[in-house]
């Protein structure tokens, strides 16, 4: 998402791999896919090899906003926009009322 307009402006692919696991993810912009009524759903005009080529998407580092509302975007090559959300603390296996290590 453009973070300015809100407005979706890319989507990502993955290409190869099993299940997600190893895939190479890309993101193309919206213009670059168009609906197949026949197959019921979008095509790409774009090989595998020409995924390939092209620079990996990474998903964002996500910042918590001050209003509790995450922020978004995405990234090419790991320039993230923004810094990781805080997970909550995992218990620890010893008392409930002890902090976490």
């Amino acid at each position: 998402m453009n973070p300015s307009t809100k407005r979706i402006d890319r989507l990502v692919v993955a290409e190869g791999g099993v299940l997600g696991v190893g895939a190479h993810n890309v993101a193309l912009p919206i213009d670059a896919f168009r609906w197949d009524a026949q197959k019921h759903n979008f095509v790409i005009q774009k090989t595998a090899d020409d995924l390939k080529a092209m620079p990996e998407w990474q998903e964002p580092q996500l910042a918590e906003a001050p209003s509790g509302a995450p922020s978004s975007g995405g990234a090419l090559n790991g320039s993230a926009t923004a810094g990781a959300p805080t997970a909550p603390a995992a218990p620890s296996s010893g008392n409930a009322n002890q902090p976490a290590h």
